[in-house]
């Protein structure tokens, strides 16, 4: 899985600052991940795309990813 705050920035650290949100917010996330390393097998394109983007853009999609399940297939209608 990839872990996001190995790869923070100064542009994802001022984001942060900007919004009144802790770097450790970013930990949690890393965390979140290694606890469900099923999101891997489920959503291999979601996590893919986590690790290749610049880390602004990572933790920005890894929130849109939270709020929209990445375990809710796009195939299947709800």
């Amino acid at each position: 899985m990839p872990k996001l705050s190995k790869r923070m920035d100064d542009e994802l650290f001022d984001y942060l600052k900007s919004r009144r949100i802790s770097p450790l917010f970013v930990h949690e996330i890393d965390q979140f991940l290694a606890t469900h390393p099923e999101l891997a097998d489920l959503r291999p394109e979601w996590v893919k795309s986590l690790d290749e983007l610049r880390p602004l853009l990572a933790y920005r999609f890894f929130l849109k990813g939270y709020t929209r399940p990445a375990r809710y297939r796009d195939d299947v209608s709800l």
